[in-house]
């Protein structure tokens, strides 16, 4: 008889005890247990003599069967999810306990299959479940390949999919994506007759991934979008986010912004309190989505976060947000602190070979911006080959067409056009239409630069259709605009295309050309109209929630001390862009693709949209060659002006030194370098039109970069007064907006004149707050009160007063502006405070009282959000406040902020201002304004304000252009039957009131 040690005979003695503890586990049906780190079931089965018994256990997550007999354990883990079976064969008795191998609680089905193995079968089952476990613990392709070939010698089909699965998943991590494919595809057809709907989900989401990684972007969203309808039937909500953002990088490659930021705000939503890393790369694929529209400060902001997140947890994926972050950088001109982030990123990336890649892809294009093509052309090599070697056809053709740009600037343009066809060819392979555009847009140069302007003008049209395109799928006006600013290259190369020709018509061509790219996220607002009611509850709700959560965070910004400013807008950042992925939501239920088209025939422009006794100033401002079009209804001409660099600096210097008031009245030097700086730039913007006889009324439709200029106080060479006193001026975004924009509706068509909001309440310190002081924190940093309103004292004299409210202190609220019918009224005038912000114009806002008659704070800020919704159909709006022409500079679309949101509210002519303006100047300048726009005369607002500029510049006190150059109109002008002269007697087209 064989003697046990004493070691031996406790474990065995231990076991026996185990096992008269666990309960039995039932042989006809099946318990539901739940398991966790420090809870682990445990059950006793009995196997008779010269049978075999097979426990199996059924979770959706990874839970390992412990098996005790005699002085033996056996541990089965061989899937992450489904079935595990653990074959017993007897005679013996068994204690088997379920511990957790995921964290948290996990539940499971335990149970006696009712069709075990044979006795001689039993052997094979035991081998192959530890040989999986073994393989799951060290994943060789050798093991998992045995692990395999043993299901399918047992021909368990629900193993043999699982198994094929983990297959695939160390075939994807070597970077053998075809293999992977093979592998998930078969564990899908494997599955899906079973009903395995987490194993379908599983093998789906794998291989979409894995076609995502060699570009087959068809397959991948297909498969993803799949496997996201299998996450939503299991209830897998964990898993379901991680798919969505997946399904949200997918969308990124093929340029579904819309989409691809509507799946990954969905998965952030999803996964911030399930996994934070998981949400984090979700935020990351959002900052790529925001990329590519180029709202860089976004997209900044989602990498930062993500990146934090990714450090916090020491994962892997930090290497990624810090290339995309340097990426960004470089994108948004920050050369040197990319260059950084990159190198960093190309040093952590260990054995990441693709994201090695993908590093110096990106340094390389840093560096060929700085010039230094012989590093630039080696990091690309070095990309390439990578790409190629592991299949990655869409990196593979990026790094072919940077390679070509290097050739290009090397002067050797038969290599380039080489590589521009090689990447185009595959870019349109795979379909990724902006990197085929790009390819286009650089053969196009190519042709151009060869002077093959028909081949050029081909390969362009080309890329700008699938630009189109693409823009068709970014979300929300706003992020359509700032997708545009990346593609301005291609525009000025299409208006110098056609400014070049020799044809009659090349001045009409060319500014449709500049058209294309003008106020287009403007008109897509005006053309989409109403959002529709069919909102999902939901999605309303945390809109509003959001947007409250903005409120609060901007009022705290405003009160915050420096130190952490930085902080809250960084937060206030992501608040934006959460609040704008849901609006893409909304937008993507609501809204569908109903977009506004850009100016195609320049007869329709004179024909109908230009008003009698009018011209069009039109400016495109190009990096090599800027142009000004002279627009009548008889002929269209055509000047080639400077480019970017001269007419900005100048247009910079005018617009600085055109506030700075107070230096001219202390400093002779700074008022003689002020008439210069108008003198220059005068020169050089107004210098073609010299001996023209121009019309009464000019339309001015400047470049973004000019939209600061006091256009007012430039003169044109040889003229003896400034532009603005000798013409009617109105400004419009675009020629287009002529058509496209809301109809100007003369006074008499509305039941109300003037609706004004003045000298409102902004802290409890002022007088007219009579009770106790509020124990409550100061409303904001104050704000100085303004008490000059002698335009609306003028306004009153002429206006009687059943049509006109004046609105002054504690009335002059938020919830004033929100509850009263501003339908009813023709103008709605206010003279308060506007803080712009010209990064996020989101935070942009105007000021009505802050305090209520007690000196409690109220929120009284009206935010572009707020403004957006009122409802102003047809009516003027003035803003008598600081900088309300200003906001964030958006190419081809005009400043962000203010003026587009009370556009979308149905307005048909804004009133703004340039610059800082002097609270008592610009209420005696809105005062001659009004008495001409309500007096006798009633002239149209245009006209209204040349006569008052006139006045000013007449007097002693108010000469400077300060005073009288300030303020804009902008919209569309008011056409009627009789229209003369400012400065002559006009017949009256409002009743007298």
């Amino acid at each position: 008889m064989k003697t046990l040690s004493l070691a031996t005979a406790l474990v065995s003695a231990v076991l026996s005890l185990h096992a008269a503890e666990c309960p039995a586990l039932p042989s006809a049906r099946s318990i539901e247990v739940t398991a966790s780190k420090n809870r682990s079931p445990c059950f006793r089965v009995v196997v008779d003599y010269n049978h075999a018994a097979q426990l199996y256990l059924e979770s959706p997550s990874d839970l390992a069967i412990h098996v005790h007999t005699g002085n033996t354990t056996r541990v089965i883990d061989a899937f992450e999810f489904g079935r595990e079976t653990a074959t017993l064969p007897g005679p013996a008795t068994y204690s088997v306990t379920v511990r957790a191998v995921s964290p948290g609680f996990v539940h499971a089905h335990v149970g006696m299959s009712p069709n075990p193995p044979s006795l001689q079968a039993a052997s094979e089952w035991i081998h192959t479940e530890d040989l999986t476990t073994g393989s799951k613990a060290q994943p060789t392709p050798e093991n998992t390949t045995q692990s395999l070939h043993a299901w399918q010698s047992l021909g368990d089909p629900s193993s043999i999919a699982r198994a094929q699965i983990a297959r695939g998943v160390l075939n994807y991590g070597a970077g053998k994506y075809r293999d992977a494919i093979e592998d998930f595809h078969h564990a899908r057809t494997l599955c899906a007759p079973l009903g395995d709907a987490r194993c379908v989900a599983e093998a789906a989401t794998n291989e979409g991934m894995a076609c995502n990684r060699i570009g087959e972007y068809g397959n991948a969203l297909q498969f993803t979008r799949d496997a996201v309808e299998e996450w939503q039937r299991s209830g897998n909500q964990l898993n379901l986010g991680m798919t969505l953002s997946n399904l949200g990088l997918i969308y990124w490659r093929i340029g579904d912004l819309q989409s691809g930021i509507a799946a990954s705000d969905k998965a952030v939503t999803l996964l911030r309190n399930r996994d934070e890393v998981a949400s984090a790369r979700a935020l990351n694929n959002l900052g790529l989505c925001y990329q590519v529209t180029a709202e860089y400060d976004w997209s900044a902001t989602y990498f930062r976060r993500a990146l934090e997140i990714f450090e916090r947890h020491r994962s892997g994926a930090a290497v990624r947000a810090r290339l995309n972050l340097g990426r960004t950088l470089y994108l948004s001109g920050d050369l040197h602190n990319a260059q950084v982030l990159l190198e960093e990123a190309l040093l952590r990336c260990g054995k990441d070979r693709l994201a090695q890649a993908e590093a110096q892809n990106n340094l390389g294009q840093v560096l060929l911006k700085l010039h230094r093509l012989d590093q630039a052309a080696a990091q690309f090599q070095a990309a390439s080959a990578t790409f190629q070697e592991i299949g990655d056809r869409r990196n593979s053709s990026a790094a072919g067409h940077y390679l070509g740009l290097v050739a290009r600037a090397r002067g050797d343009l038969s290599e380039a056009a080489t590589r521009f066809h090689s990447s185009l060819e595959t870019r349109v392979a795979l379909g990724l239409r902006e990197d085929a555009a790009e390819s286009l847009a650089a053969l196009a140069d190519l042709d151009y630069a060869a002077g093959h302007l028909d081949a050029a003008k081909e390969h362009a049209e080309r890329a700008l259709k699938l630009l189109e395109s693409v823009r068709l799928d970014v979300p929300g006006p706003a992020l359509k605009a700032s997708f545009y600013t990346r593609k301005r290259s291609l525009f000025d190369l299409l208006i110098d295309m056609e400014a070049a020709s020799s044809r009659p018509d090349s001045a009409a061509a060319s500014l449709i050309a500049a058209e294309r790219s003008r106020a287009r996220a403007l008109m897509d607002q005006l053309a989409v109209g109403e959002l529709l009611k069919q909102i999902p509850p939901v999605l309303e709700s945390r809109d509003k929630q959001l947007q409250r959560r903005i409120d609060l965070q901007t009022a705290e910004l405003s009160r915050a001390p420096e130190d952490r400013q930085p902080i809250l807008r960084a937060q206030l950042q992501l608040l934006i862009a959460e609040a704008e992925a849901v609006q893409a939501q909304i937008r993507e239920i609501a809204w569908g693709h109903n977009l506004a088209q850009p100016l195609t025939s320049t007869d329709q422009l004179q024909r109908r949209a230009l008003p009698p006794d009018s011209a069009l100033i039109e400016y495109h401002i190009g990096d090599h060659n800027s142009y000004l079009w002279l627009v009548e209804r008889a002929q269209i001409r055509m000047w080639s002006l400077p480019g970017r660099g001269v007419i900005e600096d100048s247009a910079r210097d005018a617009s600085t030194r055109f506030g700075q008031i107070r230096e001219r009245f202390t400093k002779p030097a700074a008022r003689l370098a002020f008439q210069q700086s108008l003198q220059r730039l005068s020169a050089l913007l107004l210098a073609p039109l010299a001996g023209l006889e121009l019309p009464t009324r000019l339309i001015l439709a400047p470049d973004v970069s000019l939209l600061p200029v006091p256009f007012a106080a430039l003169r044109i060479p040889g003229e003896r007064q400034a532009l603005g006193l000798q013409h009617d001026l109105i400004q419009v975004p675009s020629a287009a907006y002529l058509e496209a924009g809301n109809q100007v509706r003369p006074l008499s068509a509305f039941p109300k004149t003037l609706l004004a909001f003045a000298d409102p309440v902004f802290s409890a310190d002022d007088p007219r707050v009579t009770l106790p002081p509020s124990p409550d924190p100061p409303a904001i940093r104050t704000l100085s009160r303004l008490p000059f309103t002698a335009e609306l004292d003028a306004a009153a004299a002429l206006v009687p007063p059943a049509r006109r409210q004046i609105l002054r202190g504690f009335q002059a609220s938020r919830a004033s502006l929100q509850s009263l019918p501003l339908a009813s009224y023709a103008i709605i005038h206010l003279s308060t405070h506007a803080l712009i912000d010209d990064r996020i114009p989101e935070l942009s806002r105007l000021a009505l009282s802050l305090v209520d008659p007690s000196g409690h704070r109220v929120d009284g800020y009206v935010r572009p959000y707020q403004l957006a919704r009122l409802r102003l159909p047809g009516s003027t709006v003035v803003l008598s406040a600081c900088d309300t022409a200003l906001g964030k500079q958006v190419a081809g679309e005009g400043m962000a902020g203010l003026a587009n949101s009370l556009f979308y509210a149905g307005a048909s002519q804004l009133v703004l201002t340039l610059t800082h303006v002097d609270a008592e100047g610009s209420a005696q300048f809105l005062a001659e304004t009004y008495r001409n726009l309500f007096g006798p005369g009633q002239l149209s607002f245009d006209q209204a304000l040349t006569r008052a500029r006139r006045k000013l510049a007449a007097s002693v006190r108010w000469s400077d252009p300060y005073y009288w150059a300030s303020f804009v109109v902008i919209g569309k002008p008011l056409v009627t039957k009789t229209r003369a002269s400012a400065g002559r007697p006009l017949v009256a087209i409002y009743p007298r009131l």
